[in-house]
């Protein structure tokens, strides 16, 4: 019946202990094949015939098909029992031989790999991780005391034991018990293991008193609904628990209330859903580690083997469930993170980590929202690992982290993507991309996970806005002609990834990217830095009105090239056409990286650039590196005045890279009939020295399109950035409706110091071009004003002394405006 197989302790103690083994978890210390039955373990431990232990698995999440299927390629969690007593030693016996191969190997860090000894490796840190760990976690499972379910038609129904502490001022302490068959299906508050309600009351979140309640180096075996459950309780410690078998979330934090709890060298193995019977939304994707409120400290655990999250960051904005009915107001994701720390997830369908998509409302949902905790949105993870994870390593969308010393090897995709505010910092981190641990790579990965890619990738670029210093990466291969290595675009056309150390797919916010600067230290083991995409849209046009010819295309370039198709949708954006590379990573110390052997961006380059390895100059697939320097042209307004940051108009543009004759050699178009609203970016990157002239396509519009901000010819600005330099110039024409009104011409320094240019004695193309002065020409028979621009109106900053993008970008302004006749 309902009641049956509860174990209910309201307002009074409940207060169990038994002594366990000395050494409860260890780690595999050699490889062990299918078929064993003796294992070598890294500790001496005192085991007894008949105790149970499992084995984590030490490869990727395979699926429950595979697993069903039983194919011994495909490992997951196994529970073994132990065949005779081990008596100190190091090795165990077990009475099944093992039916997957597990590894048990340490991989140590050298300046040339990875390898199974210790070798000569100059850290570039000394926060560095010379250590990669991937051997199976070995946790001991059986204990004197034992609460379960029993093992009946009630239990195959999903209907098991369950403890629960609640009332007025209760004690729990548990010490070396065993929770088995626990948890009733789809049924809420009725866990194996389940603190309720003991601080979140009349408004208030009252921590238990120290000492009163523990559970403590114990076990659940077999859950049907979650493993440990804090829910509106405060001040708790959870220590040395080991959930295996679980369905749904594992370790629950229940209403987001929960703070001043210890979770520590707690471990989750073989966590899974039940399709169309969970409790909530999320529990679709369940997690070793479901952690809703920042301020616990959670230290030391494990989540493997898990159809969703290891762990499982879901900071909300507000509680939900009993809490707040309580009357209970806060804001967990306004608070910092107590401490997360020496956490590790492998195995893991999803991400082993993540710090995103919190819950939003009763039901369960989750969605995208930045954890920015007060007062300054700072906090700090340190040495968590995270490996052979389904769908990357760790996610996140916060506020300014410092992720120090982390350890992330043989993930899909990315070890480390999301999103970032400016300062956030990946300090010290070990990447490995493949490591010796190999029985299955990333490419045998099911492609199961939302967002699988082949290619490996050790961190987005986020921006730039995250500072990646001093870190090692090893094996992370650059663009080549097999299948893993070429690029590969993304099924709705947004992006292309390729394979490399940084993903620089993303680089649509700059016409240059200059954050490099602030990401110096790499030590870059058998590994290319990165791929930088070259902008979707390089094509030509014969004059303003009718369909764009299509160039020839160019090496690796996968993006579509059908004009104002749905293939062409997602193409109105824009890339950074160049990368400021000042630490020598993609060729010379200070070189410029351009993404594409377009003549656009490689027109008049010096001979000593060169292509970025692997690669030649007339196939230079991961970019060329060159000496000459490169400015952009951003926030292009052609109807209004604005500042920078107001972005650009959505109409469609080209910009024409011209010779010296005024003839187009390449043009660049961007935009289409129907843009999405997220990326309306419209920049180009200029060469210093060249010579351009930008088109407006207003004859593009649809249903879907936004009609200009003001009449042509009123007034227009475009700004420029990383063109502050006395030597840096450029030619270009902009357009301008003389048969509405005359204009002027000005440039607004970084200082907001106004120059206004001369049209003296410019009265054609050849004047403008060979002027060694700030120039403009009313090119009135074109409908252009040609503009000679010159940095050097502010003094030039020590460059040393700059650090975020907007100091190093230094924009400047282009003003054209109307003179009324």
């Amino acid at each position: 019946d309902g009641t049956r197989r509860v174990l209910a302790v309201r307002g009074g103690s409940q207060i169990m202990h038994s002594s366990t083994p000395t050494v409860v978890s260890t780690k595999l210390n050699q490889n062990a094949t299918a078929g064993e039955t003796t294992l070598t373990l890294a500790d001496g431990v005192d085991w007894r015939a008949g105790d149970l232990i499992a084995v984590s698995t030490t490869d990727y999440y395979f699926g429950e098909t595979h697993y069903a299927a039983g194919d011994p390629s495909f490992a997951q969690t196994e529970v073994l029992e132990v065949a005779i007593d081990t008596g100190g030693s190091s090795h165990v016996t077990v009475t099944e031989p093992l039916q997957n191969n597990r590894w048990g190997a340490l991989q140590y860090v050298t300046d040339a790999g990875m390898s199974l000894s210790p070798g000569l490796f100059d850290a570039p840190s000394p926060l560095t991780p010379t250590i990669l760990d991937e051997r199976a976690l070995i946790i001991h499972l059986s204990r004197t005391i034992v609460i379960q379910g029993a093992d009946d038609a009630h239990w195959q129904d999903g209907f098991g034991a369950h403890v629960i502490v609640s009332g007025a001022s209760p004690v729990a302490q548990v010490e070396g018990v065993m929770f088995l068959r626990g948890g009733q299906r789809r049924t809420m508050g009725r866990y194996p293991f389940h603190w309720h309600m003991l601080s979140a009351s009349s408004g208030e979140n009252t921590p238990v008193a120290p000492g009163d309640h523990f559970l403590r180096r114990s076990v659940v075996l077999e859950s049907e609904n979650r493993a440990v459950t804090i829910h509106g309780t405060s001040g708790v410690v959870v220590d040395s628990v080991f959930a295996v078998d679980i369905k749904n979330h594992a370790f629950f934090f229940e209403d987001g209330s929960e703070t001043g709890n210890v979770v520590t060298d707690c471990v989750a193995m073989k966590v899974r859903n039940r399709l169309n019977e969970h409790l909530k939304n999320h529990d679709r994707q369940p997690s070793g580690f479901w952690l809703t409120n920042p301020d616990n400290t959670i230290t030391g655990n494990s989540a493997s083997d898990i159809q969703g999250v290891g762990l499982w960051n879901s900071f909300s904005t507000n509680v939900f469930g009993a809490s707040a009915s309580a009357g209970l107001v806060m804001n967990p994701a306004s608070l910092p993170i107590a401490a997360f720390d020496d956490n590790v997830a492998h195995g893991c369908q999803s991400v082993g980590i993540q710090t995103e998509f919190p819950v939003i409302d009763e039901a369960g949902n989750t969605a995208p929202r930045t954890y920015r905790p007060e007062p300054d949105g700072r906090f700090v993870m340190n040495r968590n690992i995270i490996w052979k994870s389904n769908n990357g390593g760790y996610q996140n969308r916060v506020s300014i982290p410092t992720y120090n010393a982390w350890t992330v090897a043989d993930n899909t995709a990315r070890d480390i993507f999301g999103a970032t505010d400016h300062h956030a910092q990946i300090v010290g981190t070990l990447f490995v991309s493949q490591s010796l641990n190999d029985e299955h790579t990333h490419l045998h990965v099911p492609n199961q996970a939302w967002n699988f890619q082949p290619r490996r990738r050790g961190v987005a670029s986020y921006h730039f806005s995250a500072d990646i210093s001093s870190v090692t990466t090893i094996g992370y291969v650059g663009v080549d002609d097999s299948d893993d290595h070429t690029p590969q675009i993304t099924p709705n056309g947004q992006f292309v990834y390729a394979p490399g150390f940084i993903d620089l797919s993303d680089l649509y916010i700059d016409p240059i990217s200059v954050g490099t600067w602030r990401c110096g230290g790499w030590k870059l083991i058998e590994s290319n830095p990165g791929y930088l995409t070259r902008t979707p849209a390089s094509i030509a046009q014969e004059d303003d009105t009718t369909t764009p010819d299509v160039n020839e295309a160019l090496p690796h370039d996968t993006f579509p090239k059908s004009y104002g198709s749905s293939s062409n949708r997602y193409r109105h954006w824009p890339l950074s056409g160049a990368l400021w590379d000042p630490h020598g990573y993609f060729g010379a110390a200070g070189n410029y990286v351009v993404a594409t052997p377009a003549p656009f961006f490689t027109h008049g380059l010096s001979n000593s650039a060169v292509a970025v390895p692997p690669g030649t100059r007339s196939n230079p697939i991961n970019g060329i590196s060159t000496p000459d320097r490169f400015v952009g042209l951003n926030a292009i307004r052609p109807f209004t005045h604005n500042q920078w940051w107001a972005g650009s108009t959505d109409v469609s543009t080209t910009m024409d890279r011209l010779d010296e004759n005024g003839d187009v050699v390449d043009s660049l178009f961007l935009g289409d009939d129907c843009s999405s609203s997220i990326f309306h970016f419209r920049h180009y990157a200029l060469q210093s020295g060249g010579i351009y002239r930008l088109r407006l396509f207003t004859d593009t519009y649809s249903s879907c399109s936004s009609p200009p901000e003001a009449p042509a010819g009123t007034r227009s600005s475009y700004d420029v950035t990383n063109g502050y330099r006395s030597t840096d110039t450029f030619l270009i024409g902009l357009p301008w409706p003389f048969s509405a009104n005359n204009c002027t011409v000005s440039i607004r320094s970084w200082n907001n110091t106004v120059v206004p240019l001369s049209d003296a004695s410019v009265n054609k193309f050849d004047n403008i071009r060979d002027s060694s002065e700030r120039a403009f020409w009313r090119d009135a028979q074109n409908d252009l004003v040609w503009v000679k621009y010159m940095g050097g109106i502010d003094p030039e900053p020590d460059v040393a002394n700059l650090w975020t993008d907007h100091e190093l970008f230094r924009h400047h302004t282009i003003l054209l405006t109307a003179v009324e006749p």
